[in-house]
């Protein structure tokens, strides 16, 4: 019996309880944003949206940070063409973009690649929609130790429930946009 009375009291109070509470409001989070997802989730509708996937895809494929999508800006400033073997250009490397996002939702791609997805509109909700959703709920628990750190844990929770509930907040993993990562 006292082994019992341990494994109850550690469910209580111990590491076991905080690991409990830990995995509860990451279910909880996880339902929220998987729900609202389900709910609003219709596509990327705007081009910058579309052209971070492009430049994630190209970077998952090996083509490196470069994007199909050419401005005439881009031809005068970088010069820095990717030809195929008739010379024709192909891709051109990209400098508007910062490279931690798309190298992120590589990643994804290459995962949600080789598990068998290939088009193109369901891989935004196989790679890119998983991944926006990942990267919030990191941002939800940078928010949780930061002011758990800075405020106690009472702030910490209630900060963390009105963040994960907060309309910009749903709606960010279903822009592809690095505003998780900010």
């Amino acid at each position: 019996m006292p082994m019992y009375d341990e494994v109850v009291g550690s469910l209580n109070d111990g590491l076991a309880a905080r690991f409990l509470r830990f995995l509860a409001a990451l279910s909880a989070a996880v339902f929220i944003f998987a729900f609202y997802a389900w709910l609003k989730f219709a596509g990327f509708t705007d081009g910058e949206s579309m052209e971070w996937a492009h430049i994630a895809r190209q970077m998952s494929r090996g083509k490196g940070l470069a994007t199909l999508c050419f401005r005439p800006s881009d031809f005068t400033v970088k010069g820095v063409e990717i030809r195929d073997e008739a010379g024709n250009v192909t891709a051109l490397r990209d400098g508007r973009h910062a490279p931690l996002y798309p190298a992120v939702l590589s990643v994804a791609f290459l995962l949600a690649e080789r598990a068998g997805w290939r088009d193109a509109a369901s891989l935004e909700a196989a790679a890119v929609l998983p991944m926006n959703i990942l990267i919030m709920l990191a941002a939800v628990f940078v928010l949780y130790g930061v002011a758990r750190r800075l405020f106690g844990e009472r702030a910490a929770l209630l900060a963390v429930m009105l963040f994960a509930v907060c309309e910009g907040a749903l709606a960010a993993p279903l822009r592809c946009s690095p505003a998780p990562l900010v």
